[in-house]
């Protein structure tokens, strides 16, 4: 099996249990090293069912790795900045609240 972390998920087998997380990422995407797998995990940027994890975490089968959950960082990759992404999602935020409100019937 050759998986590389371009994939946004990859699902652990049931034989790969007890095996750490970061040796696992590692052995399944040959383009990175543990170093650098563990540098990830510690990030954020690689989590377990959603959550965010230790490099020493020991894997269960059909536990499902996530490359980049959260999804500013996608953006960041696009070449925003950190602050740039916050302010647009507050203004988002803002903006589908104040829609909410507008549809309550007020009496």
């Amino acid at each position: 099996m050759n998986l590389s972390l371009k994939r946004d998920e990859l699902l652990v087998p049931d034989s790969s249990r007890g095996v750490r997380l970061d040796r696992w990422v590692a052995e399944h995407c040959p383009n990175l090293s543990r170093a650098r797998v563990q540098e990830l995990i510690e990030e954020g940027l690689v989590t377990v069912n959603d959550a965010r994890s230790k490099a020493s975490y020991k894997l269960r089968g059909g536990k499902r790795l996530f490359k980049m959950a959260p999804i500013h960082h996608h953006f960041e990759q696009l070449g925003w900045s950190e602050p740039t992404v916050v302010i647009r999602f507050w203004i988002i935020a803002l903006v589908l609240a104040l829609a909410g409100l507008s549809t309550l019937k007020l009496r």
